[in-house]
C-alpha cells in the first residue's frame, strides 16, 4: 500500500487522555472539556467526574503531527495477483489537521516527563530518525555518535 498525501489542514489544540473513548469523529471538546491554567503551567480539568493535570509537550523544532483521513476499504475491494498476494495500489490520505504541540493528561497529578512512555518515546523516535537520516558528514563519526547515544538517556529520578 502506498499513501499518497494530499490537502491542507487546520491547526488544532490536541489533547492525549488517560482513557479510552469509544468514540472516533468530531466532538465540540470546547463545551465539553474545560480547561484551566494553574500554577507552574499545569493544566486543570475533569473528564467523567475525574480530576485531571496535564502538561503542555511541544513536538521537537522542525516536526508538526499531521491528523489523516484514510476512507476504508471493504474486503472485497482488495486485489491480488496470480499469486494471492494483495496488490499494491496508492490509497489517498487527506490531512485534515495539524499540531505542534499536545496536552499530556494524568489523572490527579501532572504527568512525569522523565518516566512518562508517550513522550520518552517521541524524544526517542525523532532521536532515531535523525541518526537514521543524517546526511551530514563530519570528521570524527565516533564522538558524534556519542553525543546522538547519550542524549537518548532518560535522566533518573
Amino acid at each position: 500500500m502506498n499513501v499518497v498525501l494530499k490537502g491542507s489542514e487546520s491547526v488544532v489544540e490536541a489533547h492525549i487522555l488517560p482513557c479510552h473513548i469509544a468514540y472516533n469523529g468530531k466532538a465540540d471538546v470546547s463545551k465539553h472539556f474545560v480547561v484551566t491554567d494553574g500554577e507552574d503551567g499545569i493544566k486543570h480539568a475533569s473528564f467523567r467526574g475525574r480530576a485531571l493535570q496535564g502538561t503542555k509537550v511541544d513536538l521537537p523544532e522542525g516536526y508538526t503531527a499531521h491528523v489523516h483521513h484514510i476512507p476504508t476499504k471493504s474486503t472485497s475491494e482488495f486485489t491480488y495477483d496470480e499469486n494471492g498476494e494483495e496488490t499494491t495500489e496508492a490509497i489517498e490520505s487527506q490531512a485534515t489537521e495539524s499540531f505542534k504541540e499536545f496536552v499530556l493528561w494524568n489523572h490527579n497529578s501532572p504527568p512525569d516527563m522523565r518516566s512518562d512512555k508517550l513522550v520518552r518515546g517521541v524524544r526517542e523516535w525523532v532521536n532515531l530518525a535523525s541518526m537514521i537520516h543524517d546526511e551530514e558528514d563530519t570528521e570524527d563519526e565516533s564522538n558524534e555518535e556519542e553525543a546522538k547515544v547519550a542524549h537518548l538517556e532518560i535522566p533518573k529520578k
